[in-house]
């Protein structure tokens, strides 16, 4: 009974959480805000995937709040990893940085190690100043 119960309070639970965004709803609002748009790479199946995704992400909350973040399955969403991805390494990371010529890429592969992570999404938020021309 016990089992039937948990089930069900679990299912619940999935039901009512927020669907994670789509790579178009995460560039739409990338666009809008005006933030970079990162993007794990990973696989149902890939140890390091989860440890990217389970452990070193949660533990750069105060970044990944800077960024839109959406996550894509390596075998799901295969014709979109395949134009985005430099190989097959994952876990990979994408960081695209909107600029006044289009979205800039960055890619991180393999995207399992915290201090790299970290610095790879500072990297992608590090702005360069903008220059002032004075017209004669």
């Amino acid at each position: 009974m016990t089992a039937i119960a948990l089930s069900v309070l679990l299912q619940a639970s999935l039901a009512t959480a927020a669907p994670a965004p789509s790579y178009k709803e995460a560039i739409k609002k990338g666009d809008e805000t005006g933030r970079p748009v990162l993007i794990l790479v990973g696989a149902t199946w890939c140890r390091y995937c989860h440890v990217a995704k389970n452990e070193v992400l949660p533990k750069l909350k105060e970044l990944m709040g800077q960024v839109e973040f959406v996550y894509l399955d390596y075998d799901r969403d295969r014709a979109l990893v395949k134009k985005l991805t430099r190989g097959s390494v994952i876990p990979e990371m994408i960081m695209l940085t909107k600029t006044p010529e289009g979205w800039q890429q960055r890619n991180l592969s393999p995207a399992d190690k915290l201090s790299v992570v970290e610095a790879f999404i500072k990297a992608g938020l590090h702005k360069p100043k903008e220059t002032t021309v004075k017209t004669p």
